[in-house]
């Protein structure tokens, strides 16, 4: 069934243009008649004869038994009626006959005929109109054109315009005005076609080539509109500036100086202010400044100045001044201000603040983005704050997040989990920081307390974070003795191969699998590193050991209970805690 209604839609689209371009329409058919002093009827019979076109009329109605003259060469039907009744007649098709009545008294002015470029050439879709009484009409596939107007106001100039050509007026006509026959002429210097903005269904036809053609401004105070094009400005609502435009469900303007509402879309093909609400959505060609809001969708193609807000999505193809609020999607390609939405901003250059809750995406920033899941920059100067990942190939700055910070160029802080930076002068606050112009090496280490360690040092040369792990099977009984923490430090000295370390370290001490409420070893180190290669050295060190126990674990009493040659203190601390100070060292290897 659904192919079927395809299938249907589908011829109704092609039959049209196919029974069209079949035969020529009956008025657009060519004659050439040379008669002198003849008979209307017997001019009717000669015309019919070579365009294969019945004529119907009333012959007393129509005087078909007055002479009259008519010299037409390779000329349409259409031409020839205009010559030879000078306009009193009424004609239609219907059918292969054409339709031939007096004109009324009361009948309306009719301006009409064909359109041309200077190389004869038939113009297509150019507009004919009076701005005045707001009568447009558009020339078909055979130039033809035909405008009513009211016989009682024949003083208004009809004006003549087409993209890409030179305009042209008729002057004042009457109810005899005679058929026209026009050649505009190209320019030279003439814009470009306008780029259409908006999704053209919106627009009819009609008024989007009307619009595209008139190239003068039609001020109005107001406009009232029930439909795009059906409203009081009419068919050339597109070419005019109003200062207030109230759509029903929707509206076409060029431009509104004021304030705009619309039951669904608002669309103005220039420039917009200073306030637009739509139920759905708007759509500037021009720049904007004011206050713009609907409940789906903003667009505006150039600049933007003020506050848009919308229920899913902003766009700025231009540069924003102000705030874009939405609850999906913020677009702008260049933004001074801030962009707010519930799931994704993003700006080729932004200079303020993006704040979301999934994404947040800039090309140049400078100032802050701020997302619950990720900010990506290429380039950026202030601060990248995310609850997942930040990203950032340039940054001079700070990254803050509770997972990963990537940058491929750092100046300034990382501060997460997992920091990585590739070059730079680097702060790394984190469990796992890289740096690969920094300091990135793994230690292997024994110690008075414990023989085996292993440690990793990640970051810059003057702030590095540290982790590491140790174990000795034969301290405690038959129980492993582990421990494992974290650690920060700095590295100084500018010798090639000799350079020392200070560093601060915060372990965990277990035996087994029982684990204390408090079992803690602080240490202070400082310690010297001497390169032998590339790859390697050795480093030998000194430390201040702090260790708090819980007392109230019995296994854990005699943890460190000998430590040659002697404690600094041994004493409690408090309610059920021991605390032992010592002098401690350590002694190793470096892999680079």
């Amino acid at each position: 069934m659904r192919t079927f209604f395809i299938l249907i839609l589908l011829l109704l689209m092609i039959w049209p243009e196919k029974s069209h371009s079949q035969q020529v329409p009956v008025f657009e058919r060519k004659i050439s008649v040379e008669m002198e002093n003849e008979t209307i009827e017997a001019i009717l019979t000669e015309i019919s004869r070579q365009s294969q076109v019945s004529f119907s009329y009333n012959p007393e109605l129509l005087n078909a038994s007055d002479k009259k003259s008519l010299s037409v060469t390779n000329q349409s039907v259409r031409f020839a009626l205009s010559s030879l009744f000078n306009g009193k007649i009424n004609y239609r098709e219907r059918g292969k006959f054409i339709i031939l009545q007096p004109k009324k008294e009361n009948s309306p002015s009719v301006v009409e005929g064909y359109l041309t470029n200077e190389r004869g050439q038939l113009l297509t879709d150019a507009t004919v109109y009076d701005s005045n009484r707001k009568l447009v009409a558009t020339t078909d596939e055979f130039g033809y054109f035909r405008l009513e107007i009211d016989k009682n106001n024949t003083s208004d100039t009809i004006k003549i315009s087409k993209a890409g050509f030179e305009s042209a007026m008729l002057m004042p006509v009457n109810n005899n005005a005679p058929f026209v026959q026009l050649s505009l002429s190209e320019n030279q210097t003439s814009l470009p076609p306008e780029e259409t903005f908006y999704p053209s269904i919106l627009v009819r036809r009609q008024l989007r080539v009307s619009s595209s053609n008139i190239d003068e401004t039609i001020n109005r105070f107001a406009q009232l509109s029930l439909a795009p094009h059906l409203g009081t400005n009419s068919l050339l609502s597109g070419s005019t500036s109003n200062l207030l435009s109230l759509n029903i469900f929707g509206g076409f303007v060029e431009e509104v100086k004021v304030m705009e509402f619309g039951g669904i879309v608002n669309i103005v093909r220039r420039n917009a202010g200073v306030i637009q609400a739509a139920g759905i959505g708007n759509f500037v060609g021009g720049n904007f400044r004011g206050f713009q809001a609907s409940g789906i969708l903003n667009y505006t193609r150039r600049s933007f100045s003020g506050l848009q807000a919308s229920g899913i999505s902003n766009t700025v193809a231009g540069n924003l001044k102000g705030v874009q609020a939405t609850g999906i999607m913020n677009f702008a390609k260049g933004i001074n201000g801030a962009q707010l939405s519930g799931i994704l901003n993003v700006s080729r250059n932004l200079s303020g603040l993006q704040a979301s809750s999934i994404l947040n995406q800039a090309k140049t920033a400078h100032g802050a983005q701020v997302t619950a899941i990720l900010n990506n920059a290429d380039s950026l100067k202030g601060a990248q704050i995310s609850g997942a990942f930040n990203r950032a190939r340039i940054i001079r700055g700070t990254q803050i997040t509770s997972l990963l910070n990537y940058a491929n160029e750092l100046n300034g802080v990382q501060i997460g989990v997992v920091n990585i930076a590739n070059r730079g002068r680097a702060t790394q606050i984190g469990l796992i920081n890289i740096n690969r112009s920094g300091v990135h090496n793994l230690e292997i280490y024994a110690t008075e307390t414990f023989l085996t360690n292993i440690a990793y040092r990640g970051g810059s040369k003057h702030f590095h974070s540290i982790l590491v792990g140790g174990f000795d099977p034969s301290t405690f009984g038959n129980k492993f003795l582990y421990t494992y923490g974290f650690g920060v430090g700095t590295s100084f000295g500018n010798r090639p191969k000799l350079y020392y370390d200070a560093e601060i370290l915060s372990q965990q001490i277990t035996a087994g699998n029982a684990i204390g409420e408090i079992n803690m070893l602080y240490k202070l180190g400082f310690s010297a590193n001497y390169k032998i290669s590339k790859t390697m050295a050795i480093t030998f060190g000194l430390s201040h050991n702090i260790y708090v126990v819980d007392t109230s674990t019995p296994e854990y009493e005699t943890i460190f209970s000998q430590i040659p040659p002697y404690f600094l203190s041994n004493e409690p601390s408090g309610t059920n805690r021991n605390l032992k100070t010592w002098v401690g060292f350590k002694a190793g290897i470096r892999l680079f």
